[in-house]
């Protein structure tokens, strides 16, 4: 993996073709973006955001490749991920006791095709 970047962005718009990358992201009005993957595999951090509107969609293609994102505990996730010789995760049930905020929701859509998602909470 190369070195963690940080970014004061509302958009994310990430491309790894063969390579790999992690990301922290900071931003108050976080809006989502686009993650396109293929043979690779990319970390994002999310816990120093604030969902825009108290909502964000963030779209994934990855091909051969992965993608874990790490999001504040209280965020709503709601996953609408096709996975094709591949799967998708959310570890909320690692945290039981968290309380999650219907109304901050981060709607997660893509496609993974042998490869997978994975959803970590902080």
């Amino acid at each position: 993996m190369e070195a963690k970047t940080v970014e004061n962005n509302e958009l994310l718009d990430e491309t790894l073709i063969m390579s790999g990358g992690s990301k922290k992201i900071s931003s108050y009005d976080f809006k989502g973006g686009k993650i396109t993957i293929v043979m690779g595999g990319l970390e994002v951090d999310l816990t120093n955001c604030t969902l825009s509107n108290n909502k964000a969609v963030i779209e994934i293609e990855a091909v051969m490749g992965g993608v874990s994102l790490t999001v504040p505990r209280e965020w709503n996730v709601r996953l609408d991920v096709v996975p094709v010789l591949g799967g998708v995760d959310d570890h909320i049930y690692k945290t039981p006791q968290a309380y999650v905020d219907p109304a901050a929701e981060l709607i997660i859509k893509g496609t993974v095709v042998m490869g997978g998602v994975e959803i970590n909470r902080a």
